[in-house]
């Protein structure tokens, strides 16, 4: 079991009973996320993405440090949101942003769902693409103006 917090990840082998601190390799501790995609374990931080080895994190790709990491998603590419920033993709080209129609470039949340990629802003309620699209929808429905998400939860009925 993961935890991120504000004093970096930590890591409980007997379901939180007790916590370790694994942050080898982490360049800032403020961690917004900790997330897995197949095998693999990403770190969303203040200062980028990093990726766990087992006992070190390492920086992902060095063209995404100074960026406030707050979600990453994974569905055939790899998916960035930042604070401030927008979304970035990574393809064959490197971490390109992926921004256009986007209802704002504070990311707080990014689920996928098949082959729609939802991203919760900061102020501006939520957007979605297709995967592997380059333009955003922006789906306000029936929320609050300026709404701002925290978080956007996929279950196996429907989107909490």
């Amino acid at each position: 079991m993961f935890m991120s917090t504000v004093n970096g990840i930590f890591f409980s082998s007997n379901n939180g009973f007790l916590w370790s601190p694994i942050n080898s390799g982490l360049t800032n501790m403020y961690v917004n996320q900790v997330s897995n995609f197949a095998s693999s374990i990403f770190a969303c931080t203040r200062g980028g993405l990093f990726i766990y080895n087992g006992s070190t994190w390492s920086m992902l790709h060095p063209s995404l440090s100074g960026y406030d990491v707050m979600a990453v998603s994974q569905n055939g590419g790899l998916y960035v949101g930042t604070f401030g920033s927008g979304v970035f993709v990574n393809g064959s080209m490197g971490w390109v942003p992926s921004n256009e129609g986007l209802a704002a470039s504070l990311i707080s949340s990014m689920p996928i769902d098949g082959s729609t990629l939802f991203a919760g802003t900061v102020g501006a309620g939520f957007s979605s693409t297709h995967v592997n699209g380059s333009v955003w929808a922006i789906l306000t429905g029936n929320l609050p103006t300026l709404t701002s998400i925290r978080c956007i939860l996929k279950t196996e009925m429907r989107f909490l």
